[in-house]
């Protein structure tokens, strides 16, 4: 007896979509997995990441992201998009500018600072 070559499952977009807490608009963890399962269930390729990042980085078009969020609206799945707010630590350093190793001043008038 022959077997059916069933086709393969491929998810959709080819880059993960990072979902959490924040995003899916839950308090806890385990609600967050339980909506990205519902995900994953209709071959979206969703995963739990603690950074937060913006859903729409992980579609190459419009068309895409639209039909997914279409798709969580469809499957009860809340989806919101915080505001994305990060500090570099480089910021609050102090600004030190370094000493010069040697300084030569031209016949012009300027100086060369090595």
């Amino acid at each position: 007896m022959p077997i059916d070559a069933a086709k393969p499952v491929t998810f959709k977009p080819s880059r993960p979509i990072f979902l959490n807490e924040q995003n899916l608009g839950v308090k806890t963890r385990d609600q967050a997995i339980y909506n990205i399962e519902q995900l994953r269930s209709a071959h979206w390729l969703c995963t739990y990441a603690e950074v937060i990042r913006p859903m729409h980085l992980s579609f190459d078009s419009t068309t895409d992201f639209n039909e997914f969020k279409k798709s969580a609206q469809a499957l009860g799945v809340k989806l919101t998009e915080p505001v994305i707010k990060h500090v570099p630590d480089f910021i609050d350093a102090p600004i030190v500018s370094p000493e010069p190793n040697s300084t030569t001043q031209l016949s012009n008038g300027k100086t060369i600072v090595d």
